[in-house]
């Protein structure tokens, strides 16, 4: 079952035993569907329970690279995204093994240079 359940999740990306995708030309419609749907299933008594994933509510900075920039310093374009990427998200650098417990080393910004877009 277990396995099952996985190969569902992998092969639909759905993480439940019953899903739906909505599908469209934009995000807004596919937004508006979904909060339909959830509201229709939502009222029947026979479902337990119902979530309709929000699409369009994500927050997402766009870096855009000054390729010249980048260029006097000897960086690409892929150096840079990694750089923003690492400070902001993280990156794996080490793992510390403490008998069978394991634990990641990450290291990125402190909060007061990524919690702002400046």
């Amino acid at each position: 079952m277990p396995v099952e359940n996985r190969l569902d999740m992998e092969l639909t990306g759905i993480k439940t035993p019953v899903g739906l995708k909505i599908q469209g030309p934009n995000v807004d419609g596919i937004q508006q569907l979904g909060t339909q749907v959830q509201q229709i299933l939502a009222s029947l008594p026979e479902i337990r329970s119902v979530f309709a994933e929000r699409v369009a509510e994500g927050f997402y900075v766009n870096v855009a690279v000054n390729r010249f920039q980048a260029a006097r310093y000897g960086l690409t374009v892929g150096d840079v995204q990694r750089s923003v990427a690492s400070g902001i998200g993280g990156q794996n650098i080490a793992e510390n093994i403490e008998g069978r417990e394991r634990y990641q080393i990450n290291i990125r910004y402190s909060r007061d240079f990524r919690d702002n877009l400046s």
